[in-house]
């Protein structure tokens, strides 16, 4: 029953996402793709790839799941379909810092790679705080804390700074990242940070 709850709102999330990009003709491309990214991940730290009918989620070999899109800029994470990792010797450094009861704030989690990646390393008694204010990103990264059943973060749809307020953030055409000046970026909206 429990684990009926969680795929159903693992749905709830993924079917928001296609909703709010209006992408839902992706799924059959997502099947064509399987063949292309199964033979990829021979080789990498990808365990397995599962398309189901309305969503496909890449398995670590660490053990970490990630929701899937390679139509949606937000959701093709970067470079772990090809190798079953993202920034290596980031993820490295992290993982050598991090320890069971630390605590830890992931500030810019896009799909969750770091904040997933904490959470696991803190465990039950240590705590993350996840920020991630573009919408889009915010709505993986809950699907990916959902898939990974990472109960000890707190996640929050808001920017960071200095100051209490709002802000514009500008979007990149290219990629999922923001920025808060005008370089090639289009103004696409205001958050609360």
């Amino acid at each position: 029953l429990k684990k009926l709850k969680k795929l159903k709102n693992i749905k709830k999330l993924i079917l928001s996402l296609l909703k709010l990009r209006e992408d839902k003709a992706c799924l059959d491309l997502l099947r064509r793709g399987f063949l292309v990214y199964s033979g990829l991940s021979k080789n990498a730290n990808i365990k397995r790839i599962i398309f189901e009918s309305d969503y496909s989620i890449i398995s670590l070999v660490d053990g970490r799941n990630f929701y899937f899109n390679p139509l949606s800029k937000i959701d093709m994470l970067y470079s772990v379909p090809q190798i079953g990792t993202f920034e290596p010797k980031e993820t490295e450094i992290v993982e050598g810092l991090v320890k069971e009861g630390d605590y830890c704030l992931d500030i810019g989690a896009s799909f969750g790679w770091y904040t997933t990646l904490l959470s696991k390393k803190v465990g039950k008694d240590g705590k993350v705080f996840s920020f991630e204010p573009i919408k889009q990103n915010y709505l993986s990264h809950e699907i990916n804390l959902e898939l990974n059943e990472c109960y000890n973060v707190t996640s929050n749809n808001l920017a960071v700074g200095e100051t209490k307020g709002k802000i514009d953030i500008y979007l990149s055409d290219i990629d999922t990242s923001g920025s808060l000046k005008l370089r090639g970026y289009k103004k696409n909206f205001e958050v609360q940070k």
